[in-house]
């Protein structure tokens, strides 16, 4: 910097200061030459950012200094123009001292409860005043803090979870009704596990602690499901351990995090925690319960644990646990910390008192066993005091939010490869062993991906019984519903009603379903499921490969560690959802449909512009090492195409960004004309002739345009069917409603891509109009039209309509490995005219066909081809075409097994449970069957197993 500006700068702070205890501000209001929407659309963003409102204050403790200084804050947040040159420069602006101003004071106050800052930030004066003398040194300082009158247009609200809106929707969303029955079935699988463990004893196999995981992608309700479980089911002792600076909700409970993550110097102080944290949390939570039952009033008929449950969830903020709940953990960090300032004195006492006996060793392994961490008596006995409290078979539950942070770092430094990744997580692990024959159960919540750190490999476990696989975990718990919150069907259903905004932000995960109930609407929820999906902390070679596995039905068939890794992370941070896991982290994953997300992964790569010119570069190069399975014959790249030919309609529609979709409308941005889709599919040299082509098969006469006029496309991402007798016109309609198009299953007859349009608005099975598609990657086929595969494309034959239907279809070969690029717009058979129905032929070998088709023959992969394919492209469709790889089995080692004559009681129970869990996959995606049993790679596979004799 210029020493000179330096001193002036120096100058002008300290005349500033001079003036501080001498100099008021006057609060003289500027002109209002703001509307009042923007007014009130600036007062709803201050409200959003300070996460409570007027009616919430009392209710939540907040300190109303405090409170005031956050709404000063956000005003001069949002009220202000910053020159670029300043930011960085100068200290925060502190808005404490800010309110030392009376008139100031008095002012915020009143707006704050009148809910209006209309008056307050009028006062540019004083705010020009006060942004000198706080913010900076006042020699660069330009102009008031609040916008200029001409330039109305804001800035788009940030769609991170951090955004102050997004982060009132979510306080508010976890206060809508709780819909579906994910909760019953998370109790019914826990209590299951107690059986098992319970059952067992000792036999070799059985489980290590009672402890199962929900793992699964974000937005899927893990924390709100067990919110529920604690409200309605069992004892859960909610705790929540996210690092400061990440977003997310529930907030941290900070004080008993920083406890548990602080470091120890050895496994003994690390074990001594442990077990003073278990006993602590035990006793104070009895303590708890005693008084809820103790207090309660008469007539209230509300269990202890849902009334505990209340007051540990209910009343805090985004970023503040409730008070009740912060005085609870207080509790429980004192109490542990008492307990382990106490041993540790008696150890240094009894050291010194034995500092000159050869019994100091003895001694130290006495006091190591009297803390003993898998069979400890003292947590055991608080436990068992803590259940007597809570009455009767309750089950307790201990819940940790966020449980990889227990794992991510080992606590402990490592000494040995035996010890290597001794971590908090580890140590309490083994304390839930002194627990394991009683009612309580350890719940950890995490992302997959995040998951590795508290599920590491058998051969990096600490425990060698685990490594051994003679003790074994519970597989991890992914079944937690979907489309539990989709809005009822109107009567007959139509296109315009399952095309609203509010329809489609039901389906899918509730995520993006409670946002939009508790904002009334948001016309920025597709930027929010965009940041999801597509995060701008992810590099962007793994942005796209989201956004292609959200819309192209993509399936990982991974062959190494990294490609098992890269489908991990797409579950921690871009939304795939985990169907089934084992202990170890064996996945399933699949793209469920969720409408939203497809259409704002095709915002992503096509505004900007440089995605969508990039997007099949950044495939081809990836798609051998990303591991995932891009079929036999060329479907994967017709897909590609197909969805190309739709994508083009809409971006032509509107070329200059999302702010021209905003506020996004699906029927208007999002549904396409069959006619203008396949218009951007052929090239523009066949485009006249498609509008007067006529059918090659059937009794119609209308020519395409004319014949296709009223039918519309509702589709923006595939989906894979696993079962040959779905693809029917009943199965269609419900598929349309979500905006599908169908991925055959393999060895499908006759087709391997299907669309759904339709005529009209009204979803009927006589109203669908099919395209039906079928690809080969083989030289063998090549530009003269086949009729034996057209003929195979029967949608008669194939079951997939009723014979004799008003409405033509659609029929499509890409024969994509010919040499011989162009289309052929396939004619009636000679001698068959367009104007003479198949009736009046006399020819005996001519029968009527019981359907109408327009068909068309597409060979190679050319500008010549398709109409949304450039030069450029074409070469990176070619690359996708060869390139192939091998299938991929994962292993599946089955332990040795002990006696299990004991628990085939249970093996009815189980498999009732497991019915549920199967019925919560299949609404994740209905087209795939499920998994093989839950318990795939342990004792429990013999249960499944057909017995002998």
């Amino acid at each position: 910097m210029d020493p000179h500006t330096s001193k002036r700068s120096a100058s002008a702070v300290e005349g500033m200061e001079e003036q501080r205890s001498t100099q008021k501000p006057k609060l003289d209001p500027a002109p209002d030459l703001w509307t009042e929407g923007e007014h009130r659309r600036l007062d709803k963003e201050i409200l959003n950012a300070c996460g409570v409102f007027p009616a919430d204050l009392f209710q939540a403790g907040l300190n109303l200094p405090s409170l005031l200084s956050q709404i000063l804050e956000q005003i001069v947040t949002r009220t202000t123009e910053i020159d670029s040159k300043l930011v960085g420069k100068g200290p925060t602006p502190d808005a404490t001292l800010l309110l030392k101003n009376k008139d100031l004071r008095e002012m915020t106050a009143k707006a704050w409860r009148e809910e209006s800052f209309k008056e307050i930030r009028n006062y540019g004066k004083c705010f020009l005043w006060l942004r000198l003398l706080y913010l900076f040194d006042g020699t660069h300082a330009s102009a008031i803090l609040r916008p200029k009158a001409s330039d109305r247009s804001y800035p788009a609200l940030e769609t991170t979870a951090s955004s102050s809106q997004q982060q009132v929707a979510t306080v508010r969303s976890w206060r809508c009704d709780f819909k579906g029955t994910a909760d019953e079935t998370l109790f019914a699988v826990l209590r299951n596990y107690l059986h098992w463990t319970q059952a067992l004893g000792d036999f070799e196999g059985t489980p290590y602690a009672n402890l199962a995981q929900i793992v699964n992608s974000s937005g899927t309700g893990k924390s709100r499901v067990v919110d529920q479980l604690g409200r309605k089911h069992c004892f859960v002792i909610p705790l929540c351990l996210r690092r400061d600076g990440t977003d997310g909700y529930p907030p941290p409970d900070r004080k008993v995090r920083d406890w548990l993550l602080k470091e120890r110097s050895n496994e003994q102080h690390l074990n001594i925690a442990v077990v003073a944290f278990l006993r602590a949390l035990f006793d104070i939570a009895g303590d708890h319960i005693a008084t809820i039952c103790r207090q309660r009033q008469p007539g209230d008929s509300r269990a202890a644990h849902t009334i505990f449950s209340g007051l540990m969830n209910d009343g805090g903020t985004f970023t503040t646990p409730p008070t009740y709940r912060k005085d609870f953990y207080a509790k429980v960090v004192d109490s542990a910390t008492k307990v382990c300032s106490s041993v540790l004195i008696s150890v240094v006492r009894e050291l010194i008192r034995h500092q000159f006996e050869t019994k100091t060793k003895t001694l130290i392994t006495q006091d190591r066993q009297a803390f003993y961490l898998e069979s400890n008596k003292d947590v055991r006995a608080a436990a068992s005091s803590f259940l007597a409290q809570c009455g009767g078979d309750t089950i307790a539950v201990l819940s940790f939010d966020e449980a990889h942070e227990l794992g991510a770092n080992p606590i402990m430094p490592s000494t040995t490869r035996a010890r290597q990744g001794i971590t908090m997580f580890s140590q309490i692990l083994k304390g839930l062993r002194s627990v394991l024959e009683l009612n309580i159960m350890g719940l950890y919540l995490s992302t997959s991906g995040k998951y590795r750190f508290i599920s590491p490999e058998p051969q990096h476990d600490p425990s060698s019984r685990l490594v051994n696989e003679k003790r074994v975990l519970f597989p991890p718990i992914t079944e937690l519903g979907f489309n539990q919150l989709a809005l009822p069907l109107n009567n007959p259903p139509t296109l315009k009603h399952v095309t609203t905004a509010e329809y489609i932000s039901h389906l899918g995960r509730p995520i993006f379903a409670t946002r939009w109930d508790a904002t009334s609407g948001n016309d920025r929820l597709l930027d929010f499921a965009r940041s999801k999906l597509a995060p701008r902390s992810a590099d962007s070679t793994t942005n796209v490969l989201a956004c292609l596995a959200v819309r192209f039905a993509v399936e990982f068939r991974p062959r190494n560690e990294r490609q098992e890794e890269l489908e991990r992370r797409l579950v921690e941070n871009h939304m795939r959802y985990c169907t089934g896991t084992d202990s170890r982290l064996r996945m399933v994953t699949i793209a469920p449909s969720e409408p939203l997300l497809a259409e704002a992964a095709f915002e992503y790569l096509h505004y900007p512009c440089e995605y969508r010119e990039s997007f099949l570069e950044i495939v081809a190069a990836n798609i051998d090492t990303w591991g995932i399975h891009q079929g036999d014959r060329g479907e994967f790249v017709m897909s590609l195409i197909w969805m190309a030919a739709r994508d083009a309609v809409v971006f032509e529609a509107f070329p200059k960004g999302v702010e021209d979709r905003r506020p996004w409308d699906p029927y208007r941005h999002s549904v396409v004309s069959v006619v203008d889709f396949m218009k951007k599919l052929l090239p523009a040299g066949y485009h006249q002739q498609l509008e007067s082509m006529h059918p090659s098969v059937g009794d119609g006469t209308a020519e395409f345009q004319l014949a296709f006029a009223d039918c519309r496309l509702w589709c923006n991402h595939f989906i894979q069917v696993q079962d040959y007798n779905v693809i029917n016109t009943k199965f269609l309609c419900a598929l349309l409603s979500n905006g599908i198009g169908v991925l055959c299953a393999p060895n499908q007859a006759g087709i391997d891509l299907l669309w759904i349009g339709l005529k009209g608005d009204v979803i009927c099975e006589e109203n669908l109009v099919l395209i039906l598609g079928q690809a080969h990657n083989d030289r063998g086929y090549q530009s003269h039209p086949d009729g034996v595969v057209l003929d195979a494309m029967n949608p008669i034959k194939l079951g997939i309509c009723a014979p004799d239907r008003s409405i033509p279809i659609i029929r499509m070969v890409f024969a994509l490995a010919s040499q011989n690029p162009g289309v052929t717009l396939v004619t009636p058979p000679p001698g068959q005219s367009h104007r003479k129905k198949d009736t009046e032929s006399k020819d005996p070998q001519t029968k009527r066909s019981e359907f109408t088709s327009y068909d068309f023959w597409f060979t190679g992969v050319d500008p010549s081809t398709f109409g949304c394919v450039t030069a450029w492209e074409a070469g990176h469709y070619q690359d996708l075409l060869a390139s192939s790889r091998l299938l991929y089995k994962p292993p599946s080692p089955v332990p040795k097994l002990g006696n299990l004559i004991k628990v085939k009681a249970l093996k009815g129970e189980t498999m009732d449970i497991g019915e549920a869990r199967v019925n919560m996959r299949r609404a994740a995606n209905s087209m795939r069957m499920a998994l093989k049993p839950h318990f795939p790679n342990t004792w429990h596979h013999l249960l499944f197993e057909e017995e002998e004799g």
